[in-house]
């Protein structure tokens, strides 16, 4: 979201009350009730939906709220949130040893960039591309 954009107000429970009953009047009582999300892919009419399954009254810092929660958390599930972060471990893990390769007194600018070239697994590297698992460029340095 831009920081042009401005949120809309959040509707009170007296509010939702309200709407719920209008709804309700209108002849859809029997509806389930869902939360709009957005999956992340393109999709055309209306986006996808998550069953609300329960309500309670926040504490802490949802202080002041009521919270809705849904039949499956939203947001991205465990095994993206897993694979996510074992891609920032790895491009952690190839950073740090190209620094090792770059600050190794004993290398040339050539055997530096031949090393990084290894490291990230091609001759050219390609811009924008994220490197490969880190493979060791060197057992040991000289002492």
């Amino acid at each position: 979201m831009s920081t042009s954009e401005t949120l809309a107000p959040t509707l009170t429970v007296d509010e939702l009350a309200a709407l719920l009953q209008r709804i309700s009047a209108e002849g859809l009582g029997s509806k389930r009730v869902g939360i709009a999300y957005n999956a992340g892919v393109v999709a055309i009419g209306m986006p996808p939906a998550m069953p609300v399954i329960a309500e309670q009254v926040g504490y802490d810092w949802v202080q002041g709220m009521v919270l809705f929660s849904t039949q499956k958390t939203l947001g991205p599930d465990d095994a993206s949130l897993e694979a996510l972060s074992k891609q920032i471990e790895s491009l952690a893990a190839t950073q740090q040893e190209a620094r090792r390769v770059l600050a190794h007194k004993y290398f040339t600018g050539t055997e530096r960039l031949t090393k990084i070239k290894a490291l990230l697994g091609r001759d050219e590297p390609a811009v924008g591309a994220a490197p490969q698992p880190p493979a060791q460029c060197f057992a040991q340095e000289p002492s």
